[in-house]
């Protein structure tokens, strides 16, 4: 009759305990990195999408802004008051809002002016970077169609 373990079981029991603690660690730790970064540019997409179709329904031009407001991420989508300043019905039904990115969110690079949608489909902005997640995004909008452009590193 045998009254110890090999060297051997002792590993494989460590092992699978070892395993195990780091799944359950990981899952209660709150590091949701993967979920970030899809949400990142979900929010993204959507944000722009939305600012698109409020210029072109509205009739006025909308600014899209990254800000960060004592760490709270957020994009900022605003009308633009200075430019198409008749009020249509369509703006109306339109509210000025901000989308809430995760605290995870970096921005990689400073914005100097907003994107900026305006009715007759045309856009301005520059070359911003989000990070998230160890992924980069590299947002830029085409100026003739203002299709969203988003390289992912």
């Amino acid at each position: 009759m045998r009254k110890s373990f090999s060297l051997l079981e002792l590993l494989i029991v460590i092992g699978i305990i070892a395993m195990v603690s780091v799944v359950v660690l990981k899952r209660f730790s709150g590091s949701y990195g993967p979920v970030d970064r899809v949400v990142v540019k979900n929010q993204i997409i959507k944000s722009f999408a939305e600012a698109r179709l409020k210029a072109k329904m509205s009739g006025r031009a909308v600014a899209l802004n990254f800000e960060d407001d004592e760490g709270k991420k957020q994009i900022r989508i605003d009308f633009l008051d200075s430019i198409n300043k008749e009020n249509s019905e369509a703006a109306q039904d339109f509210e000025e809002e901000a989308i809430s990115l995760p605290e995870t969110c970096t921005w990689a690079t400073e914005l100097e002016e907003a994107f900026v949608f305006y009715p007759d489909g045309e856009a301005t902005g520059t070359e911003f970077v989000v990070g998230a997640d160890k992924s980069t995004f590299i947002i830029q909008v085409d100026r003739l169609n203002s299709q969203l452009i988003i390289d992912e590193e």
